[in-house]
């Protein structure tokens, strides 16, 4: 059987080092972090709202970060000067990187469905948005290594609808696997608005189990946001072809041959709603599937036919993006 055909057509950017030797500090690392995803998304059909370089800032569709600096001031809150950059996508919704956290390995990531941040009233501080969605806050995005590089790989599609991204330190998963995507949504019965999701999984909730990646939303940690009948809704990541929250249940001699000369099935993953007004499966994903659940070689596997897609966790066992079959990935 062969592989899946993609669903959209991707830029794959990947590979995006910050070497220790140049980056030296967290701050610096963490700027620079922000300014990679944030160049990564302008240069592929995101449009700049607004920034700030922490000294000036508008929500006037300027991109104030011009140099690794400008992405690199750091508050303790959000009503403290910091640098900050939000983009629209293609969708609509706006994405809003801003430096704020007890340390620079600290970001906060969050989203408006509707596109509503506007600049708060000193413009230098963390702009907001009264559907505001947060997907990290308070939680280390690249680890705090003084002594490792960073690896950041960035996914956006042909027509800036889908934006994700997960970065490596030291052959692992860092916390900052996030993003905001398009919804392939199926229930005609609720309605989206915009139908979008914005996902957040800590390193240790990318492994495919169901305490893990299959499991309720959780703030800062696993799972996503949308927005159905004008209200935030909690996302649930699942398959359909899972029973009873195992996701072992296709385990045994009838997988399809599909990795290398082992055979392992990929399934799409969808998202599910345990609210109770609209509760069930709701959507599917975009180019998202599960894969191999053991003997991984790598976190960073290029795994399937003609290296179209990787699968990477932070153990053995992790979802299936699309990849470029050519470039390795790079982990550490």
């Amino acid at each position: 059987m062969a592989a899946p055909a993609l669903q959209k057509t991707w830029t794959i950017v990947p590979n995006n080092r910050i070497p220790i030797t140049s980056f030296t500090t967290l701050v610096t690392q963490g700027g620079r972090w922000m300014r990679i995803l944030a160049t990564i998304a302008l240069a592929n059909g995101m449009t700049c709202k607004g920034s700030s370089n922490g000294v000036t800032a508008a929500m006037d569709g300027v991109n104030r970060w011009a140099t690794d600096g400008d992405a690199s001031v750091q508050a303790a809150n959000t009503t403290t000067a910091n640098s900050w950059l939000v983009w629209t996508d293609g969708n609509g919704a706006n994405t809003c990187l801003s430096f704020v956290g007890a340390t620079g390995d600290v970001v906060r990531v969050s989203y408006s469905p509707s596109g509503a941040f506007v600049a708060a009233g000193t413009a230098t501080f963390t702009p907001t948005a009264t559907d505001e969605q947060i997907l990290f806050t308070g939680v280390s995005m690249i680890t705090n290594s003084t002594t490792n590089d960073r690896v950041v790989h960035v996914w956006v599609d042909s027509e800036a609808k889908l934006f994700r991204t997960c970065t490596h330190v030291a052959n692992a998963l860092t916390n900052g696997n996030w993003g905001v995507e398009l919804v392939n949504a199926n229930r005609n019965t609720l309605t989206f608005s915009p139908a979008v999701w914005g996902f957040a999984f800590t390193a240790a909730n990318m492994t495919l189990t169901t305490g893990q990646f299959f499991t309720a939303f959780s703030a800062n940690a696993v799972g996503g946001l949308t927005r159905i009948n004008g209200v935030t809704t909690q996302v649930i990541c699942g398959a359909e072809a899972y029973s009873s929250g195992s996701y072992l249940v296709w385990s045994g001699p009838d997988k399809p041959t599909l990795q290398k000369s082992i055979g392992d099935a990929m399934w799409p993953i969808q998202i599910a709603s345990n609210t109770s007004t609209r509760s069930g499966p709701i959507g599917s994903l975009f180019d998202w599937y599960t894969g191999k659940n053991t003997s991984q070689q790598s976190v960073g596997d290029v795994c399937f036919p003609g290296g179209q897609w990787v699968q990477f966790s932070s153990a053995s066992s992790g979802p299936v993006w699309p990849w470029d079959s050519v470039t390795p990935m790079q982990v550490s």
